[in-house]
């Protein structure tokens, strides 16, 4: 993900709105300290045709962002013939289009150009639910094209990259069994008591109430031969996200859409089939993506949704 001002959106962006991904399908200017914003979304509650007024310096997060590369392959020059000969060597990523300029002018007197190579990476990161996880046990499926990788992390907790299903649940057990272990107040004995808070809304374990939410990460990547004079004219110096959604559109044919994962471990899709683990009642409710709260008149359990499927200890002291 990547933080964007108002200002530099673009239409087809896909934006983090209510913690969802929305596409801009229009912008407009209205005065110097306003940008009007319309956005399409999915869901049973998104309104059709909404826009929303922002600063122009208002930040916002990307949830696809598109970038591009290039590679120079090069062979050396002879000084005979002034041919390339022997074996082709390949440059590293060069960004943004000056480098590539200046890579290939000062070259030109000991290397000969095989070939340009123009390359585009689409990282896409949308949120998901525990039940959209891979199962216990179970592999990561990777994207169907080549070269493309698929893997997990939370959204305001480390580390980038958590492979499996199995390991975003180890990660959230973790801060749960912290949050449980540190953070609740003492006693006059100087015991340490059972929070009174649960890790989400706690300020020492999150910084913000989706910290904790599992994001799916997509990373794309594919290239093609170029020519020098195929090289962009117009932003040598800067390389923003919407040129490159530009160019990278103009070369798939196709806009930029995240995918919704579907259910990957077969988790019940209904609140009424998940049990509280506190008093066996079948009426537990999802509230969000990770929250859930037992609707028992007696009962007064509430914690995270992983907790239902037996990857962490529920938190003495969780009330809603």
């Amino acid at each position: 993900m990547k933080q964007i001002q108002a200002r530099n959106l673009y239409e087809g962006a896909v934006i983090l709105t209510d913690f969802c991904p929305t596409i801009v399908t229009g912008l407009e200017v209205r005065s110097t300290g306003t940008v009007a914003v319309r956005l399409h979304g999915t869901g049973p509650t998104w309104q059709p045709g909404r826009t929303v007024l922002y600063r122009p310096h208002h930040r916002l997060t990307l949830c696809v962002v598109p970038a591009v590369a290039w590679r120079v392959h090069h062979q050396h020059r002879d000084r005979n013939t002034g041919q390339g000969a022997g074996a082709t060597h390949t440059s590293s990523r060069l960004t943004p289009v000056y480098t590539v300029r200046q890579y290939w002018a000062n070259g030109t007197d000991h290397q000969a150009v095989a070939r340009l190579m123009e390359e585009h990476t689409v990282v896409t990161s949308i949120p998901i639910t525990l039940d959209q996880l891979p199962g216990e046990g179970q592999p990561t499926p990777q994207p169907a094209e080549p070269g493309a990788r698929r893997f997990y992390r939370l959204y305001g907790r480390g580390p980038t990259v958590l492979r499996t299903g199995d390991d975003v649940r180890q990660r959230l057990a973790e801060i749960t069994a912290i949050h449980d272990r540190e953070h609740g107040e003492r006693d006059e004995r100087d015991n340490r008591l059972a929070p009174t808070c649960p890790v989400r809304q706690c300020s020492r374990c999150v910084g913000g109430p989706h910290d904790l939410e599992p994001l799916e990460v997509v990373i794309t990547r594919s290239e093609h031969e170029t020519q020098f004079a195929d090289l962009p004219q117009d932003w040598d110096y800067e390389l923003t996200p919407a040129m490159a959604h530009k160019r990278v559109v103009a070369a798939y044919g196709r806009e930029l859409r995240p995918q919704q994962p579907e259910n990957r471990q077969g988790a019940p899709e209904e609140d009424g089939d998940l049990t509280c683990p506190k008093c066996g009642a079948g009426g537990v409710e999802r509230k969000c993506r990770q929250w859930a709260v037992c609707s028992a008149p007696a009962c007064t359990w509430g914690g995270l949704e992983f907790e239902l499927t037996g990857y962490g200890p529920c938190a003495p002291g969780w009330t809603t």
